[in-house]
């Protein structure tokens, strides 16, 4: 009976980056909340670690959790299967008619359909935006589909198919908990904004989901603390793109990792192998590419360098531990 008198809410979150933010948001509204974590965009027939562990954790803020798929592609068997997500999507909101809804990515359509479907059942139901990382500081705009692509979609999904150019930009958004608000694009500035703490990051409740998390991806703290720097690397389309930049970078890591200094290569969370055949030179350690690098930063020690691209992970670096020395590759 006690949930019954709590504030409904669902988090929507399809990378680990909303995860973690979501949770900071679930565990500081804890006790005047009865939250839901819905894991959309999941790749078909991949496992999501983050599911598992959330599902593991005995004391999570998530009164329940739930996984949708997406199929590849652009064939009608990828229309039917999202159509039928959506619709399971529906059913689940009709069950927790939320008052409120948040959201990573507000261009996402699983989270689109539940939001038009959680104002028709409380017409007084509020949608708050949790930082997406760069997006919520870059404004960049996705290209518009078509009149024609519109049509195909509003007959195909239902006629509250509608999404923005930018993430963020959806003008039913009225709140943001955003990591640095004071430069967030133009589209979040009229938006009431909100420091996401993460001070909680500290909290015993929140260690030991760091800890599950670690343990997961069988990460010990002492490993993660002898590391005397470490490179992050982009997604393989800049690694490509970039080749002879990294091969010349490759070089240097080389020459550092002979003179002692232990070093932590973290590949992309899409890309799989050792392209660069790191793991074969002594003292360089390859960080699982799937685990979220802000898991890292409470056990990183002060004096470790991090580099990488312009990335979420270089600002949520300097964010949480504020004395860290973060350099970017231009």
């Amino acid at each position: 009976m006690a949930n019954e008198r709590k504030h409904k809410e669902i988090f929507f979150v399809s990378t680990p980056f909303h995860l973690i933010n979501s949770t900071i948001i679930a565990l500081s509204r804890a006790k005047d909340t009865c939250p839901t974590l819905i894991f959309i965009d999941q790749p078909e027939n991949n496992e999501n670690p983050y599911s598992s562990i959330i599902s593991s954790w005995k004391n999570s803020p998530f009164e329940n959790v739930h996984k949708f798929e997406s199929k590849a592609g652009n064939s009608i068997k990828k229309y039917n299967f999202r159509k039928k997500i959506l619709n399971e999507i529906s059913e689940l909101v009709k069950d927790i008619k939320p008052d409120t809804v948040y959201t990573g990515n507000d261009r996402r359509v699983e989270f689109i359909r539940a939001y038009k479907e959680s104002i028709k059942l409380n017409p007084d139901c509020r949608c708050h935006y949790v930082d997406d990382g760069l997006h919520s500081y870059v404004l960049f705009k996705y290209a518009w589909e078509n009149p024609l692509e519109i049509l195909i979609k509003k007959i195909f999904y239902g006629f509250w198919y509608q999404r923005q150019q930018v993430v963020g930009g959806s003008t039913f958004l009225d709140k943001a908990y955003l990591s640095f608000p004071d430069y967030s694009h133009q589209l979040l500035n009229n938006k009431t904004k909100y420091q996401i703490d993460f001070s909680l990051l500290k909290t015993r409740e929140y260690k030991r989901f760091n800890k599950i998390v670690l343990d997961f991806f069988n990460l010990k703290i002492p490993y993660i603390r002898q590391l005397d720097i470490v490179l992050i690397l982009p997604h393989h389309k800049e690694l490509k793109m970039f080749n002879s930049v990294y091969k010349q970078l490759k070089e240097l890591v080389v020459e550092l990792a002979s003179k002692n200094y232990v070093i932590g290569i973290k590949y992309h969370p899409f890309h799989k192998t050792d392209d660069f055949n790191f793991e074969i030179i002594n003292k360089i350690k390859i960080i699982p590419p799937d685990i979220a690098f802000e898991f890292l930063i409470p056990y990183i020690k002060q004096e470790a360098l991090i580099i990488g691209d312009v990335s979420t992970a270089l600002l949520t670096s300097k964010l949480i531990k504020k004395d860290l020395k973060v350099f970017s590759i231009v």
